[in-house]
C-alpha cells in the first residue's frame, strides 16, 4: 500500500473544495502486463466520492484510474491509501497527476486551483 497527500496549510483562509487524482502505469507495462486494478479508501466521507477508469492514449490505448471529490470538509492535508491488487508483477514506475482547488473565504474570496504531474518510482 501507498499513501499519497496533498495538503493546502490550514492556518490559510483557504477551505478545500475539489481534489483529482490520475494514475496509470507506464505503456510498456501495459503492453507486456496488461491492465491492473486500483483500489483506494476515501480520505474522508463524502457524498461525491468516485472513482472511474477513463481511456488514455499514447502510443497504445489503456486505462487511467480516476480519483475525484467534491466538498472536501478537510483542511491541512489530503491522505488516502492507494493500492495495486492483484499484479502480475509490479510497474516500476507509475504516472500520477493531482489537482487541488480551494476557495478562500469571505465576499471576495476567490478560487485558486494547484496541479502537478510526474512518475512515481516504486523501490
Amino acid at each position: 500500500m501507498v499513501t499519497f497527500n496533498a495538503s493546502i496549510d490550514p492556518s490559510s483562509s483557504y477551505k478545500l473544495d475539489q481534489f483529482t487524482a490520475t494514475f496509470a502505469t507506464p505503456n510498456t507495462y501495459f503492453d507486456q502486463h496488461g491492465q491492473l486494478t486500483y483500489l483506494v479508501s476515501p480520505p474522508t466521507r463524502s457524498d461525491s466520492f468516485n472513482t472511474y477508469y477513463q481511456r488514455a492514449w499514447g502510443g497504445t490505448t489503456h486505462r487511467q484510474f480516476v480519483m475525484d471529490i467534491d466538498d472536501i470538509g478537510l483542511d491541512g492535508t489530503i491522505q488516502f491509501p492507494f493500492v495495486i491488487r492483484d499484479p502480475q508483477a509490479l510497474p516500476s514506475t507509475l504516472q500520477c497527476s493531482f489537482s487541488v482547488q480551494a476557495t478562500e473565504s469571505g465576499t471576495f474570496g476567490e478560487t485558486v486551483t494547484a496541479s502537478d504531474s510526474g512518475t512515481f518510482e516504486f523501490d
